[in-house]
């Protein structure tokens, strides 16, 4: 371990980068062996973390490609056939723009049918159910016309 040196960290950088690995997973692997040289130096068996200085590979910026009207429809008509019993969880990703631990941890409670609203207070996340969101914020979301019908039946 005390041999390796910033300069080797580059050199598996820029050998990821010639194979076609995503920015992600160079990001991905320098964190966990960073975490290893990290562990080295508490136990004293390094001075240096030779990740320490390595840039990051910048991640390429992409413009959101959401899905269209046509393709939403096409994909809830796809499960709604097939698994009835997943299709209001998509509905409500695709018509709210909720977060899928958001979603999970949904309860019926926290639907106001009265003023079509719905109370987004708690979120799923690993394995286990937080009575705060991802933001630490609440808020409410309107129900649109198109998620109600699946509400509805789900119901």
């Amino acid at each position: 371990m005390k041999e390796i040196k910033p300069i080797d960290v580059e050199l598996i950088k820029k050998s990821m980068v010639e194979r076609g690995l995503a920015a992600k997973t160079f990001k991905e692997t320098k964190g966990t062996v960073s975490g290893i040289f990290k562990h080295a130096m508490i136990n004293e068996v390094i001075s240096k973390n030779p990740c320490e200085h390595v840039r990051g590979l910048k991640l390429p910026e992409t413009d959101p490609d959401p899905f269209s009207v046509d393709e939403i429809h096409l994909i809830l008509d796809w499960i709604e056939k097939r698994h009835p019993d997943k299709v209001l969880f998509y509905a409500i990703g695709f018509y709210s723009g909720m977060r899928t631990g958001e979603i999970v941890a949904l309860k019926w409670s926290s639907i106001d049918f009265r003023i079509r609203k719905i109370k987004v207070s708690r979120q799923h996340t690993c394995n286990e159910q937080v009575e705060t969101t991802k933001t630490n914020r609440s808020r409410v979301i309107d129900i649109i016309p198109q998620l109600m019908p699946y509400i509805e039946r789900h119901k």
